[in-house]
């Protein structure tokens, strides 16, 4: 393996979205809504009650109503079994 020449920058690593969220379980019986944190809320540039189009596996789509939780970890959002279903997730 050879070494990295002398004033070559390297690539870097591609970084992660910041649209890329993580799924997790949500209470809620009403399936059209989506639950983030409130820092997720700002980065993305979302306003409350906003409607999203969400984006799964295999491209399958849905769209939810956004809101926001204090106390929710940023980079999660909470979605309802019916809505994990549609999006294959």
């Amino acid at each position: 393996m050879s070494a990295p020449m002398e004033g070559v920058e390297q690539p870097a690593a591609p970084a992660a979205p910041s649209s890329r969220l993580i799924v997790d379980h949500c209470d809620s019986d009403d399936s059209t809504v989506c639950v983030i944190s409130e820092q997720t809320f700002n980065d993305l540039g979302l306003f409350r009650g906003d409607h999203a189009l969400l984006i799964g596996k295999r491209k399958r789509q849905t769209i939810c109503v956004i809101l926001t939780k204090p106390d929710l970890e940023p980079g999660k959002i909470l979605l309802n079994r019916t809505a994990r279903k549609n999006l294959a997730v």
